[in-house]
């Protein structure tokens, strides 16, 4: 027998009762109220003595996700529906550790398959670099430093942008943009500068790395800013920079955590 016809052989032993059909309905699972994890570790020590650490891994983390079912189905089994003023407090509690234990158990497996955290690092990174590639792409970013900013070559460019935007609201022939311009943005028109030349050049895959892991040691999120000005994109990137940073810290700083064995069940 394979670990997972174990499982299904382990799950046929339930200890508690069941919910009703009105409570499973609400949590979108059947659940027993209880759950014996004594096989469960005993299971998973034997894939240990056995030498088998991932299979034993495995075990523990279906003992933790039904263990954690469990416990909210005890919780909500007591409630008529899902937001009673009597047990308002309750629930939320109950919401808020079901929504922890969701995330926990998706990125981290609840300590036991740590390996997870890198799927979702994988997938937000890879989100992060089409964001800011778009951004670029479409001349919404910003060299960030105040050398630049307050160059002649930067002021001119933004002066070119400014006047093309007053003649063309005004329906006016524009200020004709320089030769090599991809675009009609500030950064597009400096691009062409001798001054972008020498500056530090913008790469997708290396500032959503820098952006999302807090290290800070790639320099391209300290040369590079989106202009929250100057588009709905730019608007959009400027204001994501937040919510990607605190998803990266707290992959990083949980999954570090998961590996030294400071969070989750190593039993």
């Amino acid at each position: 027998m394979d670990v997972h016809q174990r499982l299904e052989w382990l799950a046929k032993n339930s200890s508690g009762a069941v919910i009703s059909e009105e409570t499973s309905a609400i949590l979108g699972y059947s659940a027993t109220q209880d759950v014996s994890a004594q096989p469960y570790t005993h299971l998973a020590r034997l894939y240990d003595k056995m030498g088998e650490r991932l299979p034993g891994a495995h075990v523990r983390y279906v003992r933790e996700k039904l263990l954690r079912q469990a416990q909210y189905a005890r919780v909500r089994v007591e409630m008529p529906g899902p937001w009673s003023t009597r047990f308002f407090f309750r629930v939320v509690m109950a919401e808020l550790r079901r929504a922890s234990d969701f995330v926990f158990g998706s990125l981290f497996g609840y300590g036991h398959k740590p390996a997870r955290a890198l799927g979702a690092f994988a997938v937000l990174w890879l989100a992060t670099v089409i964001l800011y590639s778009a951004t670029y792409s479409n001349g919404q970013m910003a060299p960030n430093s105040d050398v630049i900013l307050t160059s002649t070559d930067w002021q001119e460019a933004v002066e070119l942008y400014d006047e093309r935007a007053i003649a063309l609201k005004k329906g006016e022939v524009p200020p004709a943009l320089p030769k090599d311009a991809r675009c009609d943005m500030p950064l597009c028109i400096w691009e062409t500068s001798k001054t972008h030349q020498d500056y530090e050049t913008f790469n997708r895959y290396a500032y959503a790395l820098d952006l999302f892991i807090p290290l800070d040691s790639l320099g391209q999120e300290a040369a590079w800013a989106p202009s929250k000005d100057r588009g709905a994109l730019g608007a959009f990137a400027y204001w994501m920079r937040w919510p990607i940073q605190m998803a990266g810290w707290i992959i990083t700083a949980v999954g570090a955590a998961t590996l030294t064995g400071l969070v989750g069940r190593k039993e």
